[in-house]
């Protein structure tokens, strides 16, 4: 990151990490972070619009951010088209900025909006494995005439060259899956709270009329009505206002005042709360996880399946966090298809279970058989098991498709925690993670 304490915005050549913070002497509380799109430059693409910010000139002043990534043409000189790349680096300036700012805005035109996407989903996750709830100071994403359900230009043969189009194409897997996360685990809409466990993360979007490159039902995909502006400009011009021209950036920071006002009322709303409702301590249940050497994706399932049974009333906390504190349950999962067939396998999987077990005698285990073997897995584990164990605190579960392990797992754990009066009320973790059973690899590669 290149810090750069200005008075007056000035351009500045980018380092290695390709993100300039201009900042204020005084110390502002609020940063707008600029990404541009296809073929685009740090502040090539924006013209006036990180001074105007950045000076106040049409609202509050703000600090600016600018990200610069080879993409398109730029890349032909040399780069590699990865938005994953893209994102984390600037997921990583976010995170690393989040305690020296109240409110961090992130916008992007045309790919630079994916790319903010990605950024979003990437923060969102990576605080729900740490345990933080909602999205911290990552206020909102504000989207300028950006191809959210992909662009037509990219089925023509000729640009497909470009790696950059394969996550533009038309309603792609891609674009699928990042819709998908939002839709499920986030509140898009400008609210101070979301029911439940969805985390607020308002979408802004403004409408090019005369965008050739993106057209209308692309930049408005899932975006709420009441928080899209049409502006009379095409793809490019329309992050180009000349300086007598202030749709554009009255709307922005429209957007920023609102959003700030909603995120401080959530915040009063939460003080309040904590001062007039006091509430018994929560019971403790401790669970323990074991799975074989391919084991880190089951673990992310039981991680999750932790936070969703974790209430006002009870925390499930894994034992390596609990202090020495007894276990009530174990959650051993593992690839059915490695124990077919194979007694060596299924005595290795028990004995780990037992040693176990003889630490704590009244743990509840709970046996996850994932994969299409998972019938023939079942029938060799019973063989060698056979009396060895009581059916009232051993269970094998048959997990077919992977995606439900998750589900799987967070059912054994409730047998535990429904043995505990719970408090009643929204989850102590409700911004932390939302827990639909979704593909844990669609959720969070390398996050954990």
């Amino acid at each position: 990151m290149h810090r750069l304490r200005q008075s007056t915005f000035a351009e500045e050549k980018f380092d290695s990490g390709k993100f300039n913070l201009h900042c204020h002497p005084s110390g502002q509380r609020t940063l707008v972070v600029l990404a541009h799109g296809l073929s685009g430059s740090g502040y090539g693409t924006w013209g006036t619009v990180p001074r105007r910010l950045f000076s106040g000139t049409n609202g509050m002043p703000v600090d600016v951010g600018i990200f610069d990534y080879r993409s398109g043409a730029r890349r032909l000189r040399g780069g590699r088209a990865d938005i994953d790349f893209w994102a984390k680096q600037v997921a990583d300036q976010v995170a690393d900025l989040e305690p020296e700012y109240d409110h961090i805005f992130l916008m992007g035109h045309s790919l630079g909006g994916l790319v903010i996407e990605t950024v979003g989903m990437k923060h969102r996750t990576s605080r729900a494995f740490a345990g933080k709830p909602g999205c911290g100071a990552l206020a909102g994403l504000i989207l300028i005439a950006s191809p959210r359900a992909g662009s037509g230009w990219a089925d023509i043969p000729v640009l497909g060259r470009l790696s950059e189009m394969q996550l533009l194409k038309r309603l792609s897997n891609r674009s699928a899956e990042i819709d998908s996360f939002y839709s499920t685990h986030i509140e898009r809409r400008n609210f101070t709270s979301a029911p439940g466990t969805v985390a607020v993360l308002p979408f802004y979007g403004a409408i090019a009329g005369n965008d050739r490159l993106v057209n209308k039902f692309s930049s408005i995909f899932s975006i709420p009505e009441s928080q899209r502006r049409n502006i009379d400009a095409n793809h490019r011009s329309i992050v180009k206002p000349k300086e007598d021209d202030h749709e554009l950036m009255d709307w922005i920071c429209k957007v920023i005042a609102e959003r700030i006002e909603s995120r401080e009322q959530a915040d009063r709303l939460d003080r309040h709360e904590l001062k007039f409702n006091r509430k018994a301590p929560r019971r403790i249940i401790v669970t323990r996880f074991i799975s074989d050497s391919g084991g880190a994706q089951w673990e992310r399932a039981y991680n999750r399946a932790r936070r969703i049974a974790t209430t006002d009333g009870v925390a499930v906390e894994d034992y390596r966090e609990a202090g020495g504190a007894e276990a009530l349950l174990l959650v051993a999962v593992f690839d059915a298809a490695s124990l077919v067939g194979s007694v060596h396998s299924v005595q290795n999987v028990l004995r780990r279970i037992d040693q176990i077990r003889q630490q704590s005698p009244g743990m509840t285990v709970g046996i996850c058989l994932v994969g299409l073997e998972c019938d023939a897995a079942e029938r060799d584990l019973r063989k060698v098991l056979a009396s060895t164990a009581s059916e009232e605190t051993l269970y094998i579960e048959k997990v077919p498709a992977p995606m439900d392990v998750e589900r799987t797992v967070a059912g054994l754990i409730h047998l535990v925690v429904d043995r505990v009066p719970r408090g009643s009320g929204r989850s102590v973790l409700a911004d932390s993670w939302p827990g639909a059973s979704q593909d844990y690899d669609a959720i969070a590669k390398d996050d954990l």
